[in-house]
């Protein structure tokens, strides 16, 4: 399993719009790159994220390809990319000893 780790900052008041824009870009990631999602944190700083999403393998995150997604997919794309300030991948990551416990459902659209 590998997780990828990101630093993720909102404009000045577009953290609603952030907020929603990422989380129909990671369904899309889900649904259409085969992650096994993400999560999203806000940290202290106003408009300043930490975000860590999990793949099945390196070969299906190098994969992954925005072409895929459907014209809805791609619009919530760029609505993230307009609200975001900065966005940067601190590490890739692989899993020698998983012990997280999770009862999240994710969509099955």
């Amino acid at each position: 399993m590998l997780i990828a780790l990101y630093e993720l900052k909102s404009k000045p008041g577009r953290e609603n719009d952030f907020e929603k824009a990422w989380a129909e870009v990671t369904d899309a990631i889900y649904l259409k790159q085969g992650s096994l999602g993400s999560r999203l944190h806000k940290t202290d700083t106003l408009g300043h994220y930490i975000a860590y999403a999990q793949w099945p393998s390196r070969k299906v995150y190098e994969a992954a390809d925005a072409s895929r997604y459907s014209e809805a997919q791609q619009e919530a794309r760029k609505r993230m990319g307009d609200a975001m300030q900065s966005a940067r991948t601190l590490y890739l990551m692989d899993v020698c000893d998983d012990r997280l416990r999770s009862n999240v459902v994710l969509p099955t659209r």
